[in-house]
């Protein structure tokens, strides 16, 4: 599966891992400039960021415009509302916050290695904290291009160990899917657990 991936070529992958949740932005410019994977094919660090950010950037603008007239419309009530809930705690404590604390608090989730941050939950920040759409994308687009820049700048500290990087992140991100899958599990059954006893 992985040499299928690897045979259509760095761009691609590079591309596709960019748009990809828990990866994103952390795998996809280390992954371009991998030599053991793409050998003479290999991109350079800031080619493969130039590729990353384009894409990502791309799709998260895509993202944020779809974000922002679902939630003006109205139409997914039992998503809004679902979301409403899990965020009920944060939401009312930001909204009392100003229009720029609001902004740069996107901005600085954009950046934030947690999961789901990012191309993903950056756009869904900015349309539940009703941000008008042009701040929403300018919040996303500076929060990409600085996490982007960010992942480049320790490649470029880590150059000669790009590859172990890479491997580095991804077992990290793996740990990280297999807590929150645990995590979740557990939340289930303990209350389902809860409503039985009732």
């Amino acid at each position: 599966m992985l040499k299928l991936i690897v045979s259509l070529g760095p761009i691609f992958c590079v591309a596709l891992c960019s748009i990809i949740p828990e990866l994103e932005n952390t795998i996809s410019i280390p992954l371009g400039a991998d030599i053991s994977l793409f050998g003479n094919k290999t991109l350079s660090l800031f080619q493969s960021f130039l590729i990353t950010f384009l894409t990502s950037t791309l799709f998260g603008i895509i993202l944020t415009i779809i974000f922002h007239f679902l939630l003006k419309s109205k139409k997914p009530k039992k998503l809004i509302q679902k979301l409403s809930l899990v965020l009920k705690k944060p939401l009312n404590k930001i909204a009392s916050l100003s229009k720029f604390k609001k902004i740069v608090m996107c901005i600085v989730f954009t950046i934030l290695p947690i999961p789901l941050a990012g191309v993903y939950g950056t756009p869904i920040l900015c349309a539940l904290l009703r941000l008008k759409l042009f701040e929403s994308i300018l919040c996303f687009v500076v929060g990409n291009l600085l996490d982007c820049l960010l992942v480049l700048l320790t490649c470029f500290a880590l150059k000669t160990y790009i590859s172990l990087f890479l491997t580095i992140m991804l077992i990290i991100i793996l740990l990280s899917i297999i807590y929150q899958i645990i995590s979740f599990i557990f939340k289930k059954t303990t209350k389902n657990k809860a409503k039985n006893t009732q």
